[in-house]
């Protein structure tokens, strides 16, 4: 059985260890699926993102330093940021739940680190060239390790409009710096890299695109009434 969504075909997957990516943009709702699910299935854990850290780097703020000053500190950030992404996969490996929890559900990836904000940074000019290529070889490097490949993606995909709003909503004090025009790009750079780039790479994982302009309650619900068809076989 084939189950296809918005044009994106999924097949339920084999009975593994399998890691799987929530992408999207600020705002999009990943942190908050990623919570349901793990409190729902007993399957499953979660690698959120690691912001405590990015918040408190020896007493500095990198997210707040990040949108106040992005040229100047976007190589910083990014830098520490894969550190730190690596760091949590690793303590990870060392604990005992992936032998009883087969499914990671992991916030954000090396792989969107690099082809939608390192690249946005790029293009934006808020990163040299020399910089640039810095971070491409450590991502080069790093997506060549079989242990960080992923099997699935799930794209939560948002309108700029709607992460705009709920990023304002939530009233966080650093991503009040945020432009729309920033969130903009960044859905540019997630769409052309998993509705069109991604469908040309060979071994690629298969992309689970998700409406997530719905609000909570409704995505949810229907991320929760296709996860035990994704997923047949192993969350049983």
């Amino acid at each position: 059985m084939i189950f296809t969504m918005n044009g994106i075909i999924c097949k339920p997957l084999a009975k593994k260890m399998l890691t799987v990516c929530f992408e999207g943009n600020i705002g999009s709702g990943k942190s908050s699926s990623l919570k349901y699910l793990c409190d729902k299935y007993d399957k499953v854990m979660s690698l959120c993102e690691p912001i405590d850290k990015w918040h408190d780097l020896r007493g500095h703020n990198l997210i707040e330093m990040l949108y106040k000053d992005l040229t100047r500190n976007a190589f910083a950030f990014e830098h520490f940021a894969q550190l730190t992404r690596l760091e949590m996969y690793a303590n990870q490996q060392h604990t005992d739940d992936h032998q009883m929890k087969p499914i990671r559900l992991m916030e954000r990836s090396i792989y969107s680190a690099r082809y939608c904000f390192t690249q946005n940074l790029f293009q934006s000019g808020n990163l040299s060239k020399p910089e640039f290529i810095i971070l491409d070889e450590w991502f080069k490097w790093l997506s060549s390790k079989s242990c960080l490949k992923v099997d699935l993606i799930v794209y939560l995909r948002t309108s700029p409009e709607t992460v705009f709003q709920r990023v304002k909503n939530r009233s966080r004090s650093e991503e009040q710096e945020i432009p729309i025009d920033y969130l903009r790009s960044l859905h540019e750079l997630h769409d052309k890299w998993l509705l069109s780039d991604i469908k040309q790479s060979e071994n690629s994982p298969q992309v689970f695109t998700l409406n997530a302009d719905l609000p909570q309650k409704q995505l949810l619900s229907l991320l929760d009434s296709h996860f035990d068809h994704i997923f047949k076989g192993i969350l049983n």
